[in-house]
């Protein structure tokens, strides 16, 4: 089963509220149909403040893609993410699409990084 972001109807609210801010300054529903394959009536019910469907991260994560924002940008609009985290997505996300580390370098790139945002925090908050 796909991830949510949250259960409830103000968390739906707002990630509608997101996704049409976004997408409205970018493309239209149909181009995103177009771009994704997720329907123009399926992004509509996305978008619509009184729909109870909520699209899942990897749906989230698809749209964003398809509107070349980076991930976290939906919920940034939102008023669920600060910059900080949306910054930590988008470093994170730089390092999964760099050709040139191998999947296991990848993976001790991401660690390290996580590991450095924890202990940057960590003192921070002394």
């Amino acid at each position: 089963m796909p991830a949510k972001i949250a259960n409830s109807s103000r968390y739906r609210t707002a990630i509608s509220r997101g996704l049409k801010e976004v997408r409205e300054h970018l493309v239209t529903q149909t181009e995103l149909e177009q771009r994704t394959g997720i329907s123009q009536q399926l992004i509509s019910r996305y978008e619509s403040v009184t729909s109870d469907l909520e699209p899942s991260v990897s749906t989230i994560y698809a749209l964003e893609d398809a509107m070349a924002v980076p991930h976290g940008s939906v919920l940034e609009a939102a008023g669920l993410i600060d910059d900080e985290l949306l910054a930590t997505l988008t470093v994170e996300k730089a390092i999964r699409l760099d050709p040139k580390l191998s999947d296991e370098m990848r993976e001790v790139v991401l660690v390290t990084y996580r590991t450095a945002v924890r202990l940057s925090a960590a003192g921070q908050a002394r």
